[in-house]
C-alpha cells in the first residue's frame, strides 16, 4: 500500500488541489487509529520504528487510518495484523484521542485526529516480527521510552506512564459501535 498523492488525498478525505498539485488544507482531517500494546500487567508497551517517511527513524504506537464505515475493532484487527501479524488482538478500550491539527506528510500538511486504543498483548508478542515498513520493534518500560519518538505518542506515553507509576491501570473507556 503506498502513500496517497495530494489529489488521492483530496478524494479520500476531502478538499481540494491546488494548481502546483499541493493540497489545500479545506478538507476533513484525516481519522487515525494509534494503538498502545501493553503487557498484561501494563509495565511494558510495544513501540515501532520507522523504516518510511514521515517521521523515518522514529519511534511511535504502530497505528493506521481508519477507512470509511470502519469500526474501531476492526480497524485495530487490521493494522495490527498488518504491522504485526497479530490476529485479534485484545482491545481494552480507547485511552485518548490526538490531535495533530498541522501533521506533515512529505510536502502535505494534513489535520490527523487519531484514538488511542489499548491493547493487551499475550504470550504471542513476546517476539514480534517487523514488517517491511518497520526498521525494529521493542518492549520497553515507561520509564525508558526511547528519546527519538514521535512528540505527539511521547506526550501520551508520559500521560499512561503516571498511572502505572502508582500501580494502576491506564484508564480506558468502552468502545461503542452499532
Amino acid at each position: 500500500m503506498g502513500y496517497l498523492t495530494p489529489t488521492r488525498f483530496a478524494e479520500v478525505y476531502g478538499g481540494s488541489v491546488k494548481p502546483d498539485g499541493t493540497r489545500n488544507d479545506d478538507g476533513v482531517p484525516r481519522y487515525n487509529l494509534d494503538c498502545l500494546i501493553v503487557s498484561p500487567n501494563q509495565q511494558k508497551v510495544l513501540l515501532s520504528q520507522r523504516k518510511i517517511e514521515p517521521n523515518l527513524g522514529q519511534h511511535h504506537l504502530p497505528g493506521g487510518s481508519l477507512w470509511r464505515g470502519e469500526r474501531l475493532v476492526a480497524a485495530a484487527n487490521r493494522i495490527l495484523n498488518y504491522e504485526l501479524k497479530l490476529v485479534r488482538p485484545k482491545v481494552l478500550g480507547v485511552a485518548a484521542v490526538m490531535n495533530f491539527p498541522a501533521e506533515q506528510r512529505g510536502d502535505v500538511s494534513v489535520h490527523t485526529v487519531s484514538n488511542v486504543i489499548v491493547v493487551e498483548a499475550d504470550q504471542t508478542m513476546e517476539n514480534p516480527i517487523p514488517n517491511s515498513h518497520t526498521k525494529s520493534l521493542g518492549w520497553y518500560t515507561f520509564n525508558n521510552i526511547p528519546e527519538n519518538t514521535i512528540a505527539e505518542h511521547l506526550q501520551f506515553l508520559g500521560y499512561a506512564a503516571k498511572f502505572v507509576e502508582k500501580g494502576q491501570l491506564i484508564p480506558v473507556l468502552p468502545i461503542i459501535e452499532k
